[in-house]
């Protein structure tokens, strides 16, 4: 069935129209315009100390970077590409000959600033970053062109470890607990706006005066709520005298009374990586659009998010992922947090449907009083360390970064995150030095139980030939090594304890079954998982004729009745010739196959043996 549409045609663009410029006059302020139009930042590089045609060639290939067709999309990678390029003009400045054009950026300047940087920092993010904007600037020499073809590669040697488990849950604590924070202060400021607007806030309320207007908690927020801020004409101390009207736990201005700051934004960012091993730049550009896969009602919430990641290229770019459980419970405590920063942009006339959104520091208001990304972490970084106050395990100070964190989800996780098993076992697992202890553990805690499950499966015990004649010299060593009294030795020996299969040490001590009177009433191929028996050289010939005529039984029954009837028996035969046998061995016991033999293996097969 098509879906019928309705509306009018779009208005195309009049002639000569051509898109607007992302430089202003001077050509040194840039709009970043992501690829849905939205405006995220203006880059103002006015004030950077630089030799004026370089710096205006240095800000064009910024621009066309950062442009609807560049590579740095989003408003994360933009400002990394701006900070790079103000370290570049400033550190290249101190060169012996600084270039003071575009074309003076010859192959050494690039190869001094790239070995600099390098000489304080083997990841090659900068170096990568100026690169992509160098390749972007026009005017710059072929010579200079053909030396930024070599790019920097990621040192094979990771210049950081996973954290360990118990590292991990207490980083995951801590930023929780900041979060949680946060959305108690709103929650609680958030119910005393609703009592005021519906005019049910108490006579009594505490209320301050300043400059002759009253104000109480509810007012206050009231207008918080509208403008995102408080107003600009009140005082230092009008805000202080106002701060003690509202619940600000957490916060470090008013202006955060009712939406989360910086500090509990980033802690949401540790926890979605924590959860989900997501990249910062994936987490930025989550949103509220959200699809759900469950009833909306007594289900927990099931959410699909559409993720984006440019990097892979048109054909990978856009998945869908599936949160649910603790995901989906983390993904509420990230709307709950900032639903009321959505409705104030909204009210401002500025909409977005962001996940990621906290107030700015900025105090009295404006455009960027909202951020919708965490576009620098490390400034926030900072006051997160020394609020949290986190330790390693070997007592030094704790430091969290996206990175590590992303390694240690899927090291612990033991999962692929936003790349391919192959990518996520070869560079982030398989490097760690925490996966080979935990392999190795693994791999002992797996030998322990194959030598468990080998001596409960093959309970039935062996004796070389080696193993009989020291025992007819030195009956004792044998009694005392399969449990059992000196003067069973010689019974055992002689072939008195012979049953079908091998030989009974205690007829009368059955794990499996008995009559009233205590003797076995199992059947023979029970003989091969009993602790009571023991197989010498004398029952090899029998014990390989019963593992030919089981295999063709196999071949003789269906499968069903092979798994409940024979099969494990069979396992235990195979395991106990094998494990004590050599194929020269079987092949001759073959051979030795005696008429008595036979004619009791035919009567153990019919079941004319049994009790």
């Amino acid at each position: 069935m098509t879906r019928k549409t309705s509306g009018h045609a779009a208005a195309m663009p009049k002639p000569g129209y051509s898109r607007p410029s992302q430089r202003d006059a001077t050509g040194l302020m840039v709009t970043h315009i992501t690829e849905d139009g939205a405006v995220t930042k203006v880059f103002d590089f006015r004030e950077v100390d630089c030799p004026p045609a370089l710096l205006r060639s240095l800000v064009s290939g910024f621009a066309v970077a950062t442009g609807t067709d560049g590579r740095w999309k989003s408003a994360s990678s933009a400002v990394a590409g701006a900070d790079t390029l103000r370290r570049f003009i400033r550190e290249i400045a101190m060169q012996q000959r600084p270039p003071t054009s575009i074309n003076e950026v010859g192959p050494e300047v690039w190869w001094t600033w790239r070995a600099d940087v390098q000489a304080k920092n083997r990841w090659p993010t900068a170096v990568n970053h100026m690169r992509v904007l160098l390749l972007d600037t026009p005017g710059l020499p072929d010579t200079t062109r053909k030396a930024l073809r070599a790019r920097t590669r990621k040192p094979k040697t990771r210049l950081y470890d996973a954290y360990t488990r118990s590292e991990f849950q207490r980083i995951k604590s801590a930023a929780s607990a900041i979060v949680r924070t946060g959305q108690q202060r709103i929650d609680a400021n958030l119910a005393m706006l609703t009592a005021y607007r519906a005019g049910e806030e108490p006579s009594n309320s505490p209320t301050v005066r300043i400059r002759g207007e009253l104000w109480s908690a509810g007012s206050l927020l009231d207008y918080l709520a509208r403008t995102g801020g408080v107003p600009t004409e009140l005082t230092a101390a009008g805000q202080f005298a106002l701060r003690k009207l509202l619940n600000l736990e957490g916060a470090s201005t008013i202006n955060e009374a009712l939406f989360p700051n910086s500090m509990e934004a980033l802690s949401m960012t540790y926890l979605l990586v924590c959860e989900r091993g997501y990249n910062l730049s994936v987490i930025n550009q989550l949103t509220v659009n959200l699809d759900r896969a469950d009833d909306r009602k007594d289900e927990m919430p099931v959410y699909v998010l559409h993720l984006d990641k440019p990097r892979r290229g048109p054909a990978a770019r856009f998945s869908d992922e599936s949160l649910s459980g603790e995901s989906g419970k983390l993904i509420d405590r990230a709307i709950a947090l900032t639903a009321q920063a959505r409705a104030t942009m909204a009210e401002l006339g500025n909409p977005t449907d962001s996940l990621l959104l906290f107030r700015s520091g900025n105090p009295y208001g404006g455009r960027e009083i909202f951020q919708t990304q965490l576009e620098n972490p490390n400034l926030v970084q900072k006051r997160w360390h020394a609020s949290a106050a986190l330790l390693a395990d070997d007592g030094t100070a704790l430091q969290v970064t996206h990175r590590r964190l992303r390694l240690t989800e899927q090291v612990l996780n033991t999962k692929p995150r936003q790349n391919s098993p192959t990518v996520s076992e070869s560079v982030y697992r398989r490097q760690d030095p925490q996966t080979r202890r935990e392999a190795m553990a693994t791999i002992i805690r797996g030998q322990a139980e194959a030598l468990e499950h080998a001596r409960v499966t093959v309970a039935m015990r062996s004796l070389s030939g080696q193993d009989i004649a020291e025992a007819q010299v030195n009956p004792s060593a044998l009694a005392d090594r399969l449990g059992i009294s000196v003067e069973k030795v010689p019974l055992l020996l002689s072939g008195l304890l012979d049953t079908g299969t091998g030989a009974c040490l205690d007829f009368h001590s059955s794990p499996f079954t008995h009559d009233d009177s205590g003797n076995c009433t199992a059947s023979f191929l029970a003989c091969l998982g009993c602790p009571n028996a023991v197989a010498t050289p004398d029952h090899l010939p029998r014990l390989v004729a019963l593992s030919d005529a089981l295999e063709r039984i196999a071949s003789a029954v269906t499968p069903a009745v092979w798994n409940e009837d024979f099969s494990d028996h069979f396992a235990r035969l195979t395991a106990l010739l094998t494990a004590n046998t050599t194929a020269e061995q079987r092949g001759q016991a073959r051979t030795q196959l005696s008429d008595a033999d036979e004619e009791c293996l035919e009567r153990l097969l019919a079941r004319r043996l049994d009790a």
